[in-house]
């Protein structure tokens, strides 16, 4: 919840500025830090004063904005270094809303080609009235068909699902 907050008052920042992009490649930076073990481990260390913790992420990306640098002093001070992942997921979804991108998440049993991602992110586009961001998943237990979820809406197509369906009709049929 706290990264959702961190999330939206970057982003309203970065409207005031006019700073969308910045405040994204920025965020996404302190990201590849905050994925080495070892870096989360010093920036959530009290033994070390917040501006030494500062001083080294600001050697480690030298060209962080000075806002960034601000918001960074406040997570580490929190001992909340860890929580940048979240921050910069919901600062994507917000910028993503804030341009009309939705993000569908299709799952097949099998990869799909790319005429296939195509057309279906043609359609989705065409069902949402939004540009569409695809996150692809397969998972070999559909059996076959396609699972789409998208604005809080799920579309089952997934042979698995119509094969569990039919055994619920056939078992409720009686003889």
């Amino acid at each position: 919840m706290q990264a959702k907050r961190f999330a939206r008052a970057i982003f309203e920042i970065a409207r005031e500025h006019s700073d969308f992009e910045r405040w994204l490649s920025d965020l996404q930076k302190v990201n590849e830090l905050a994925k080495l073990d070892e870096v989360v481990s010093f920036m959530e260390n009290p033994r070390f004063s917040v501006e030494t913790r500062i001083k080294l992420v600001s050697e480690l990306i030298s060209d962080l904005n000075p806002l960034a640098l601000n918001f960074l002093r406040l997570l580490i001070g929190k001992a909340k270094f860890s929580m940048i992942g979240d921050v910069l997921k919901e600062y994507q979804r917000l910028l993503d809303e804030y341009n009309g991108i939705e993000e569908a998440e299709v799952t097949t049993a099998v990869e799909l080609s790319e005429s296939e991602v195509e057309l279906i992110r043609n359609n989705l586009e065409s069902l949402t009235e939004k540009k569409i961001k695809l996150l692809r998943k397969t998972d070999p237990a559909l059996i076959g068909g396609i699972i789409i979820r998208v604005g809080g809406k799920l579309i089952d197509g997934s042979t698995a699902t119509q094969l569990a369906a039919l055994k619920k009709e056939l078992a409720g049929v009686k003889g």
